[in-house]
Order: C-alpha cells, then sequence, then structure tokens
C-alpha cells in the first residue's frame, strides 16, 4: 500500500479491517500526535518514539525511537506470520528500513519464507522504487486505497 507522509495509509487500513478476523500484523497509527504501534489483531498499542531517557534507541534524523518497542512489534509479526490464511501487514517501512534497521530483517525474512498470509507492506510512494529493489520485490500489486477482500 502507498501514499505519502500523512497521507491517511494507516487510516485506510484501520478502516479495513473492521469486522474481519483475517487480517495480523502492525499498524503505526499517531495517537495525539505521537507514533504508536498497534498489534492488529489484539488492538493493543504501545509508544513507538522512545523516551526522553530511554538510551537503546533507533534515530533517524530527529526522529528516537525505541529498540525495545520495535522489537516487541517484530515479535508479533514473527509470531502471527505462522496463521494459515489472511493478510500480515507492515505498517510502515521507511528511512530506517533503507538503512537496514527497524522491520528490515524481519521483512526480508518473511519474503524468504512461505508463509500462507498475503502480505502487505505499507511504503510512501517516494520509496516504493527504493523498497522493492532492496528487498528484491518484482511480483506486487500497489494499492492505495482499502485492503482487498
Amino acid at each position: 500500500m502507498t501514499g505519502e507522509k500523512q497521507s491517511g495509509k494507516t487510516t485506510r487500513l484501520l478502516n479495513a479491517i473492521q469486522n474481519r478476523d483475517d487480517v495480523y500484523g502492525m499498524l503505526t497509527p499517531d495517537v495525539d500526535g505521537k507514533r504508536f504501534f498497534m498489534n492488529v489483531r489484539t488492538k493493543e498499542l504501545w509508544p513507538m518514539e522512545a523516551a526522553e531517557a530511554e538510551a537503546n534507541v533507533l534515530t533517524i534524523g530527529k526522529y528516537r525511537f525505541s529498540k525495545a518497542a520495535f522489537q516487541k512489534a517484530i515479535s508479533v509479526l514473527e509470531a502471527e506470520a505462522n496463521q494459515q490464511n489472511g493478510w500480515l501487514i507492515v505498517d510502515e517501512l521507511g528511512p530506517l528500513e533503507l538503512k537496514k534497521s527497524g522491520f528490515y530483517n524481519t521483512v526480508r525474512d518473511l519474503l524468504n519464507t512461505n508463509t500462507p498470509l498475503k502480505i502487505i507492506l505499507v511504503i510512501r510512494q517516494s520509496l516504493l522504487g527504493e523498497m522493492t529493489e532492496l528487498f528484491g520485490i518484482s511480483n506486487y500489486a500497489v494499492v492505495d486505497n482499502a485492503l482487498p477482500e
């Protein structure tokens, strides 16, 4: 799924997954101006951004993200990749992954396994070419509106 920064990608996915029980993975909604991870299945939220005193962080530009929060999100993705059918969402791939950080290793592994799930990667339109090259993705469809049936 593509769209530019702050174009409503996560909101469209949140709307599309309502009343569905075949969707797993991670969304990254903004709540009161702060980025959070959200487990799609349980709806559990936890802060993505590092606390001011937190030392174990991922930094990209002016942003500081909690490594512990990313690890929790990665654990959810890895556990839910074993579902037998449906969709697995990874929201959002960006500059961290281009630096082979964030969700990079997890997405690489997901794309190289035979998971029965269909994978939706949320990628900024401006980074789509770099991401498909980085992950060696040649067989994909771009959706910009909602989760397919």
